[in-house]
């Protein structure tokens, strides 16, 4: 919060610090493991439970791929290589 403060530069810090303290905060829950580990059925068996949206990764890259954009041929081009998916592309897809 204070990052916050001093990248905003605030009129009226006080004000700003009260404001930021009423927003709702944001939780996030990354679910990593290796292939087989079921990531997503416990994911949203958790999103569920606690009401949380949940994001798939594979769900993204599989959308991107049949709407053929642009990160959908970035994302078809590594898997025909069986390589990773550029770290920028998942990033920005999340």
């Amino acid at each position: 919060m204070m990052k916050q403060l001093i990248i905003n530069k605030p009129e009226d810090p006080v004000k700003f610090l009260l404001d930021e303290l009423k927003k709702p905060e944001i939780k996030r829950i990354v679910i990593m493991g290796p292939p087989g580990s079921k990531r997503k059925v416990h994911a949203l068996s958790l999103g569920e439970y606690y009401g949380y949206q949940t994001i798939s990764v594979g769900d993204l890259l599989n959308k991107e791929i049949s709407k053929k954009s642009e990160y959908g041929k970035q994302v078809m081009d590594s898997r025909k290589e069986y390589s990773y998916i550029s770290d920028n592309v998942v990033i920005d897809l999340v």
